[in-house]
């Protein structure tokens, strides 16, 4: 194949098929090789390296056909299609634009499918050599290709001649010398990054295992400990500081970041503010739903149920979408979807115990404890020592009356977990049922004796010691909530009795 013309070949997943393509004639500058990358790459390399496709556009070879990716998409989710079929479409329209070209690579290297989206950045980095972005995408899409990634190297130097002081570019450059084996240059790209942003956690913690290979134990340790003092969670940086102890002769050091290595996943990001919102295009079900589990998280609650109803339409049966759709109407007050989404849930999977639980607790919150302690039930099936289960069974049977019941299951709950200041809570509200205002007070004080701050212990504590005639300590619990909370009804409760106090 002429390598003037660029024609999309997938490999693996959607994007390793062979790509159906429209070819586009082009008057424009062909591809050649770089007669030299950016000086501080060259000094950084020690070798002029040479794009194996070209690094420059090329004047000598006007006729260039260049072909639209077009893969085929009928084993993907209808709402991946329609957004690779509209990016297509977009290009099909305007074969001269810059911004067609760039949108629908960006599109296809959200779905992962590589080859395509490097036809595309391929042609927008043509289009605009001297613009940064494309040719830095350009080299990413190549870097995750193994069969592409000595022109990955090239093509990171180009980007860094472009613009030098992106940090990621260094880092990335790194990661891949690193792997190769090319650890003298890894060791200089990543010294390089750390010369232009000293706080980037996945460069010192590459660097302390080049480092460490090298034989630097000491450089080596400084940089592995600055890494896992940002992200002491990062199973990598763990285990290589295990690896770097042992040889530096500490083992009790060695053997306590081994263990804690086992226990651990990954978890330093590459800082990169050019792939993420890139990576936030991708429309796969997967990617939605963990999209909306962090949306939810940050209160984004109506972006959260937009993705979710994708999912939930796209994967009717999948549970755990049904539940954190349930979750997110919740916190917009839509308590019939909650509950649809959540009768959904465990229709689906029966052994889906947070969905049973949140269930029982809505089912209360209605004034409907039958239906909560059947819910309730249905889950301790599952797991007949879940301290949440015995705690909302607990509450759910004394608010139906069944109070002898209900101590039982209290009973239950507090040895599953005697350090819960919500089961106190309930507990002593359960009391107050049976008018034990005595033991009531006591859960209420064991409550606060967990969680000092329990705003609902100190109220209802209040409560009890106004009933009871003992409205300077009840002053004083009223007080504590009001100050956290000034709209609370403790508020107009402390006014009250201000107003009457001596």
């Amino acid at each position: 194949m002429n390598r003037s013309m660029i024609h999309a070949h997938s490999r693996a997943s959607i994007g390793r098929r062979t790509s159906r393509g429209l070819r586009v004639a082009e008057g424009r500058q062909g591809l050649r090789r770089a007669q030299a990358v950016a000086a501080g790459f060259v000094a950084l390399l020690g070798v002029g390296l040479g794009c194996s496709s070209g690094c420059k556009p090329d004047a000598e070879n006007p006729a260039t056909e260049y072909s639209i990716p077009d893969p085929p998409l009928d084993d993907v989710e209808p709402q991946v299609a329609r957004v690779v079929a509209e990016a297509h479409s977009a290009v099909m329209r305007r074969p001269e634009s810059l911004e067609a070209w760039g949108a629908y690579g960006e599109v296809l290297d959200a779905h992962r499918m590589l080859v395509e989206a490097e036809a595309c950045y391929r042609r927008a980095w043509s289009l605009a050599p001297d613009e940064f972005r494309w040719t830095y995408l350009l080299a990413t899409v190549l870097d995750d290709q193994e069969d592409r990634q000595e022109e990955a190297i090239s093509m990171y130097g180009t980007a860094s001649r472009i613009k030098p002081n992106y940090t990621t570019t260094w880092v990335r450059l790194g990661l891949l010398l690193y792997t190769l084996g090319r650890t003298s240059e890894a060791r200089e790209a990543l010294e390089k990054a750390l010369e232009i942003r000293e706080d980037v956690a996945i460069a010192h913690r590459t660097l302390g295992e080049v480092l460490a290979g090298l034989g630097r134990t000491d450089q080596a340790l400084d940089h592995l400990e600055t890494a896992a003092a940002m992200y002491p969670d990062d199973r990598k940086v763990q285990a290589a500081l295990a690896r770097t102890y042992e040889r530096a002769g500490e083992p009790e050091r060695a053997r306590a970041a081994a263990e804690k290595a086992r226990r651990l996943e990954v978890t330093i990001p590459i800082p990169d503010p050019i792939r993420y919102p890139i990576m936030e295009k991708n429309m796969s079900t997967l990617r939605l739903q963990k999209r909306a589990k962090r949306q939810i998280q940050s209160g984004d609650f109506a972006a959260a149920i937009e993705n979710l109803k994708i999912v939930t339409d796209v994967t009717s049966e999948n549970a755990s979408a049904h539940f954190l759709l349930a979750k997110a109407y919740r916190r917009v007050g839509k308590q019939e979807l909650t509950l649809r989404h959540l009768q959904t849930a465990v229709r689906i999977r029966d052994e889906f115990i947070p969905a049973h639980l949140l269930l029982g607790i809505l089912y209360m919150k209605r004034g409907d404890p039958g239906k909560a302690v059947e819910q309730l039930r249905r889950a301790r099936r599952h797991d007949e020592n879940h301290p949440k289960v015995a705690l909302q069974l607990a509450t759910a049977l004394g608010m139906r009356g069944d109070l002898d019941e209900a101590m039982g299951e209290f009973e239950r709950a507090v040895e599953l977990n005697p350090e819960s200041a919500a089961l106190h809570v309930n507990w002593g509200n359960v009391l107050l049922r049976q008018r034990d205002r005595r033991e009531a007070i006591a859960h209420f004080r064991e409550a606060l004796r967990i969680d000092p701050e329990f705003i609902d212990a100190h109220y209802n504590l209040a409560l009890v010691l106004e009933q009871i005639g003992r409205s300077d300590e009840a002053i004083e619990h009223y007080r504590h909530v009001a100050s956290v909370r000034p709209r609370h009804p403790a508020a107009g409760r402390l006014a009250r009795l201000e107003s009457v106090s001596p």
